[in-house]
């Protein structure tokens, strides 16, 4: 029996890398259909500025 919980915890683990895995792709593939795939660091920059701006309002 004490086994049992070991197993759950095992298998509730790899659900969770399993869903965290497929989010990722998923992202990814996102990622691919906006371009952001071929942003430039000036981009990048623009965009984390235009984020930073944000969260100050």
């Amino acid at each position: 029996m004490e086994e049992n919980p070991k197993k759950l915890g095992k298998t509730l683990q790899a659900i969770r890398r399993s869903q965290a895995r497929m989010a990722l792709e998923e992202m990814q593939q996102q990622s691919l259909e906006r371009g952001l795939d071929r942003l430039t660091n000036t981009d990048i920059g623009v965009e984390i500025e235009a984020a930073r701006q944000g969260r100050k309002r």
